[in-house]
C-alpha cells in the first residue's frame, strides 16, 4: 500500500525508482524490469541488489505488520522487522545511500494524554511494537544519514485497511460495532509519500520524524462514522464498544496520537486534514460506494 504510493510519487517527481517486493504487487506504477525480488532478511540478497543499482536513497517500507500474528510469533517479528532492517540498513550504508525507515506509533504505550513527540520515551506493549523499535535502533546506529518515520493508521490503494473493512461490513450489516476508546490519526499513503519526499527536498537533518495527516486524533468509532458519512451510506447503526471487547491477542496502545510539529518546522508545510484526504480517497481512488 505505502510502497505503491511512494513509487508513484517519486516517479512523478522525476526520480528513477526501483521497487523491491516478493513479486506480489498487483498494480505497479513502474516497469516490470524495475521490480526487484529477494529476501530482506538475507544479507546476500540485499548486498547483491544494492551493489547492482547503487541507490542514492532507500525507503524501507517492508514489514510484518499483522500485530496479532507478531504476538504469536515474536521471533519471526524480530527477524523480519528487526534483523531485516539491519540487513537493509547495512546494504544502504555500503553504497552511501540515505536510509529511510518506516516505523509505527506502536513503539509507544499509549499512556500519554498529549500527542507523542519524537523524543518521548518509547515503551512498546506488544511484539510488533518491540520489533519496530528494534528496527529503529538499527536504522539510527547503522546509517550515516537516515530518517525514521513513525506513522499510524494507514489507508490507501492496493491493500485492505480499516476503511476497506468498514465498506465491506456495510454491504451486509445493518449494525457495525466499532471501538470508541482507542485513539490515533488516520494517514493517507499518497500524503505520507508526499511528506517523505518533502524531507528529501528540504535536505532535512537525520532523525526521527512523526508523519501523519492533520485534523486531530479520533477513535475508530469516529473514523468509521466518517467513512460511512463521506460514502453516503445511510441506514447503518454504529455501536460503540471497548477495545477489551475484541479480545485481541496483542495489547494495543490506547492513545497513540502523534505530534508532527517537528516535520512542519523543518519543511515549512503542514499535512492536510485526514478528513479531507479520506473524502478524496472515497470519491476518486476507491471504487464507488457499496449499494445495499
Amino acid at each position: 500500500m505505502l510502497g505503491t504510493s511512494l513509487s508513484r510519487h517519486f516517479l512523478e517527481k522525476g526520480h528513477e525508482v526501483c521497487g523491491f517486493s516478493r513479486g506480489r504487487i498487483s498494480r505497479r506504477p513502474f516497469p516490470k524490469e524495475h521490480l526487484l525480488k529477494g529476501n530482506i532478511t538475507g544479507k546476500r540478497d540485499m548486498d547483491r541488489i544494492f551493489e547492482s543499482i547503487r541507490p542514492e536513497a532507500v525507503i524501507h517500507a517492508a514489514a510484518l505488520s499483522d500485530v496479532d500474528y507478531c504476538e504469536k510469533n515474536p521471533e519471526e517479528a524480530s527477524r523480519v522487522n528487526g534483523e531485516g532492517t539491519e540487513a537493509v540498513a547495512k546494504a544502504a550504508r555500503s553504497c552511501g545511500a540515505l536510509f529511510c525507515y518506516i516505523s509505527s506509533d506502536y513503539v509507544f504505550d499509549g499512556e500519554a494524554r498529549e500527542p507523542y513527540r519524537e523524543d518521548d520515551p518509547c515503551n512498546p506493549l506488544n511484539a510488533y511494537g518491540k520489533s519496530k523499535l528494534l528496527g529503529e535502533e538499527y536504522a539510527q546506529t547503522l546509517s550515516k544519514r537516515y530518517f525514521v518515520i513513525r506513522t499510524s493508521w494507514l489507508f490507501g490503494e492496493n491493500k485492505d485497511s480499516f476503511v476497506h473493512h468498514v465498506l465491506e461490513w456495510a454491504k451486509t450489516k445493518k449494525e457495525i460495532h466499532l471501538v470508541a476508546d482507542k485513539w490515533g490519526i488516520p494517514t493517507y499513503t499518497p500524503d505520507l509519500a508526499e511528506a517523505i519526499h518533502s524531507l528529501f527536498e528540504k535536505n532535512a537533518p537525520s532523525g526521527v520524524y512523526h508523519l501523519t495527516n492533520s485534523g486531530g486524533g479520533c477513535n475508530w468509532f469516529e473514523y468509521g462514522k466518517a467513512v460511512l458519512d463521506y460514502s453516503g451510506l445511510n441506514g447503518i447503526t454504529l455501536v460503540p464498544i471497548s477495545l477489551k471487547n475484541l479480545k485481541l491477542t496483542a495489547k494495543r496502545p490506547q492513545r497513540s496520537v502523534l505530534n508532527h510539529e517537528k516535520f512542519s518546522k523543518v519543511t515549512k508545510r503542514d499535512p492536510r486534514p485526514w478528513q479531507e484526504a479520506l473524502k478524496e480517497y472515497l470519491t476518486t481512488a476507491h471504487p464507488a460506494p457499496v449499494k445495499r
